[in-house]
């Protein structure tokens, strides 16, 4: 890991752990903040899912991707009381962060072969 991929995921983490503290143990906050941490936490889940897609799935992901955010913002900027949005914010984001630093199993096999570089069409290894 590289030192701009551990900020991701510590940055990541810190607004998971304020995102989680305030839907657990403040009782302003309560069940709405956290049912829309969860939605962020789809989201993000959809992120990772664009990372291991292939090209068609991946251009429908993003479409999908970019609806439930514009809505999210929308819904924040139509309602300003609606304040519960921002965790669904804080999760996306967070959790958007080390989704897309996570490794792939494309990125394991790339790790386990080394400096090899495969030919897709004969599966043979040479040097690189």
């Amino acid at each position: 890991m590289n030192s701009n991929q551990i900020s991701a995921v510590l940055i990541g983490g810190i607004l998971l752990g304020i995102w989680l503290f305030l839907a657990l143990f403040n009782e302003h906050f309560g069940t709405e903040w956290g049912l829309w941490g969860l939605l962020g936490l789809v989201i993000a889940g959809g992120m990772y899912g664009v990372r291991l897609a292939t090209s068609g799935l991946r251009i429908v992901l993003w479409i999908v991707l970019g609806i439930a955010m514009g809505m999210l913002v929308a819904g924040f900027f139509t309602d300003p009381e609606q304040y519960q949005i921002l965790g669904a914010f804080a999760t996306m984001t967070g959790a958007g962060l080390i989704a897309l630093v996570a490794p792939t199993p494309q990125d394991l096999e790339r790790e386990r072969l080394g400096t090899w570089i495969v030919d897709e069409e004969t599966r043979e290894g040479q040097q690189a």
